[in-house]
């Protein structure tokens, strides 16, 4: 299967939603979301910066000028 960049980080933001689900109550909870939050952090910082580069490419074919 392959997936878009977009895609992937979606998936991959899921996933930390089902771990910060699994390592509630775990002894050494606190260290592991710090190191979770990390990652939460830059998938979603990624997947802005994926989704601004898709929405100009989209501007610059929406509205760049063609030859007569």
């Amino acid at each position: 299967m392959n997936m878009n960049n977009e895609t992937k980080l979606e998936f991959a933001l899921e996933h930390t939603a089902h771990l910060s689900d699994l390592i509630e109550g775990n002894e050494y909870e606190h260290h592991l979301r710090d190191a979770l939050s990390t990652l939460d952090f830059e998938f979603k910082r990624q997947l802005k910066l994926e989704r601004n580069r898709k929405e100009n490419i989209k501007w610059v074919n929406n509205y760049s000028e063609t030859p007569p």
